[in-house]
């Protein structure tokens, strides 16, 4: 099932919720349906309005806090910083619950979904201090998606990455151990509703290497696109 957020184009101040099924929105009210709606007539937004926080974890376990004030959802432009910039591609999960000391046999029922994060990435030394150097945009979307099985149906596709149309990688995705991100994330705090735990970034080549063969620039337009969990678009400006 794949949930989203939305607004209607001729009533863009409005947000609405709903389900996206075979190309088109079913929007609710939380419990029933209520209205169906194009594609063409509506704006997709992030599929949280908030997140308390933000855990980026890499392939040991080890992770990193990153601002979770300000984020994006689809069709974000971020104002980039000077220097060279690529991309950052993880699955996040996103948390229904909140708890202390999770047990890893526990850590599954916290979990409401799964979204697309896309972020920009330093590649060079334009941004020397190593907290500034994380704290750059990032946009997460298009769709809360909730398994309907298992979570590995999910993550069974590869994710490509385009910029300006022209694919520049396709890389495959395991499934991340979000259930032992949850145990370590709660070892010393709390977990809160709508927390974003981010699974370790897609091991990209730096971007000058993929067929681009530079560091993004202002008009790019930059695609994260899997077959199961949607796809999440920005521009840079």
């Amino acid at each position: 099932m794949q949930l989203c957020r939305f607004v209607l184009r001729e009533d863009p101040e409005t947000v609405r919720s709903g389900i996206y099924h075979e190309n088109r929105l079913f929007e609710t009210d939380g419990e029933k349906p209520i209205g169906v709606h194009e594609l063409s007539k509506i704006v997709l937004l992030a599929p949280i309005q908030h997140a308390p926080s933000l855990r980026v974890f890499d392939e040991s376990l080890n992770y990193a806090y990153r601002n979770s004030a300000v984020f994006g959802g689809p069709l974000t432009e971020f104002d980039a910083p000077p220097g060279t910039l690529g991309v950052e591609v993880r699955v996040a999960a996103i948390l229904k619950d909140s708890g202390e000391r999770v047990s890893v046999e526990e850590a599954a029922d916290f979990i409401l979904g799964y979204t697309l994060f896309l972020g920009l990435i330093a590649e060079d030394r334009a941004i020397t201090n190593p907290v500034q150097a994380a704290d750059l945009p990032f946009a997460v979307g298009p769709f809360l998606n909730i398994p309907e099985a298992t979570p590995a149906e999910l993550f069974n596709k590869p994710i490509q990455v385009k910029v300006n149309g022209e694919v520049i990688a396709e890389v495959a995705y395991p499934l991340p151990d979000f259930e032992s991100m949850i145990e370590c994330a709660t070892r010393t705090n709390r977990v809160l509703v709508a927390d974003l735990i981010a699974g370790p970034s897609l091991p990209l080549p730096p971007i000058s290497s993929t067929p681009l063969g530079r560091g993004l620039q202002p008009g790019d337009n930059v695609q994260v696109v899997q077959e199961n969990l949607g796809l999440l678009a920005v521009k840079v400006l």
